[in-house]
């Protein structure tokens, strides 16, 4: 909220990076910011992502044309999925699979745990060194939906820690 708050793009970074800092006593070192539809464009690039659905998710807001049906349990996610999943945190009143909207849900705690835990099973699998065959389809969606402030030669380090094993999901964590 404070990067739309303050008018988004490079005035929006900078006033997220004063209020992370004010968060966590110090500010981060790079950003890389996401276009709500790459998430999905980029499961869908790498075949889909094995994921743990950790609640059956039933819910319709028609005013946002948004419809979210899940069914719980580990199974491979689409894009399409992905960006339901990443997006729920409260079942409709109606749904008989309890975290009803009246009874709080999950909330955006609870949302935002779904979204990190998603955010791991994504990197490990886009890390899989079969998806080297999907790297032009990777690197496009990279290009048309993330903005980063990481140089051409960081983006290469990281991607060199990737290739050689130096980097996994266990490096990743989240505040």
């Amino acid at each position: 909220s404070v990067y739309n708050a303050s008018g988004g793009g490079e005035k929006g970074i900078q006033a997220l990076y004063q209020e992370i800092a004010q968060l966590v006593g110090f500010a981060p070192d790079f950003q890389v910011v996401i276009e709500w539809e790459g998430v999905g464009a980029i499961v869908d690039a790498i075949g889909g992502v094995w994921f743990d659905v950790p609640y059956f998710m039933e819910y319709d807001d028609p005013l946002q044309d948004l419809h979210i049906y899940q069914p719980d349990g580990y199974r491979l996610l689409s894009g399409e999925d992905a960006m339901q999943v990443i997006r729920w945190r409260e079942n409709n009143n109606s749904s008989t699979h309890g975290y009803r909207r009246a009874d709080g849900g999950i909330g955006d705690s609870g949302r935002m745990k779904i979204q990190q835990d998603f955010l791991k099973a994504l990197i490990q699998q886009v890390l899989r060194p079969e998806n080297i065959l999907n790297i032009r389809e990777i690197l496009s969606v990279f290009r048309e939906n993330v903005e980063t402030d990481l140089s051409l030669r960081n983006l290469a380090w990281f991607a060199r820690q990737a290739v050689d094993g130096g980097f996994s999901t266990e490096d990743v964590e989240f505040f």
